[in-house]
């Protein structure tokens, strides 16, 4: 079976319509700890701490004018790989990475964990954490490649076989020469970003008019009782 070009792969948001599509890849990767088709639904349930993406490429014989995996008549498109992240405030963990077999090797992994730094350094993350299986040789090279270092162990994490898990973590966080997280970044989020400079706005000017105010009492003490007229 030929090797997927990557060019021709497109990472987008992972919505409702492709959940079917990944099941089928994530038992085949990882077999019986599996995400079950509940587990998806409640991770995109989430969007204001979690973010999902898709690679896509065209499907065999598909035409030109093939959907792109963003709409759920994707029909023209299959899925090579998939990746999740959690943030709460400066932490992000990486919920889950998976590429196709057919598309190993070719620097997919990569790109799909660079999106996912990217994703949260733009939602405010200064650390990425991540579990692996000690004996997954070709995704610890990825990870410490891309600057993750092993802080502890989990014996016995992975069941039913008892593998050990590497927890390990990349500190500090900046963006990736290619980050294509923008393309999974949420409307709401934005939105909630937006909300946010807004609001720290509004704050520094009320605390910009409290500190006139006092200033101002401050001088009218020091000059001493004004005199009231009628």
């Amino acid at each position: 079976m030929p090797v997927p070009d990557t060019a021709a792969i497109s990472l987008v948001p992972l919505r409702w319509w492709h959940v079917e599509q990944v099941l089928p890849l994530e038992r085949e990767l990882f077999g019986p700890s599996a995400w079950t088709a509940e587990t998806f639904w409640s991770e995109l349930a989430h969007p204001e701490n979690r973010q999902y993406l898709v690679a896509v490429e065209p499907s065999p014989g598909a035409s030109a004018d093939s959907e792109d995996g963003t709409g759920p008549g994707d029909g023209g498109t299959r899925i090579v790989g998939y990746a999740g992240v959690m943030v709460n405030a400066s932490q992000a963990d990486v919920q889950t990475i998976a590429v196709a077999p057919r598309a190993a090797g070719r620097g997919l992994g990569g790109r799909l964990l660079d999106a996912l730094v990217g994703a949260a350094v733009r939602r405010g993350a200064t650390c990425l954490m991540l579990e692996v299986r000690s004996d997954n040789a070709p995704a610890l090279r990825l990870y410490t490649g891309r600057g993750f270092e092993r802080i502890a162990i989990r014996r016995g994490y992975y069941q039913p076989e008892g593998a050990d898990a590497w927890v390990m973590r990349r500190r500090p966080l900046t963006l990736p020469a290619r980050d294509d997280s923008g393309s999974g970044c949420s409307g709401r989020h934005e939105q909630d970003q937006g909300r946010r400079e807004q609001g720290q706005d509004d704050r520094k000017q009320r605390e910009q008019g409290q500190d006139d105010r006092k200033q101002r009492e401050q001088q009218q003490r020091e000059q001493g009782p004004r005199e009231e007229r009628a």
